[in-house]
């Protein structure tokens, strides 16, 4: 189970773009149920049928991550972003965060510039 919750938190899912993430899903769960299909949402949906007579049972849960999106680059090398879905903006100073690059990922930190901070 420890090795499971490692390989879905490693995996990219920002909000919008949680493919990688479904993906992994239907292919973990294929051989546990009867069927399993990502539609055209992005949603996983599997089926497995109970060998007694009962009540159906629904299990949902969210796929994305917190995420941002680059919306420019400046001159100096830092990236101007914007959020993806809602988390609060106090707890964003100084996080880690991987930039996924079209042939790269990076590793970044979220900063600010300093209030005094002037270009000559």
């Amino acid at each position: 189970m420890d090795n499971l919750v490692r390989q879905l938190s490693e995996l990219n899912g920002p909000c919008g773009y949680e493919q990688d993430v479904a993906y992994f899903i239907r292919d973990y769960v294929k051989d546990k149920v009867e069927s399993v299909e990502v539609d055209a949402m992005g949603n996983v949906i599997a089926r497995k049928k109970g060998g007694k007579p009962g009540p159906v049972t629904l299990i949902t849960a969210h796929m994305d991550e917190v995420g941002f999106i680059i919306k420019k680059i400046e001159n100096n090398g830092l990236l101007r972003f914007e959020k993806l879905g809602g988390h609060d903006d106090r707890i964003l100073l100084a996080q880690a965060v991987k930039v996924l690059g079209s042939k790269q990922e990076l590793d970044g930190v979220i900063g600010t510039m300093s209030a005094h901070f002037c270009e000559i």
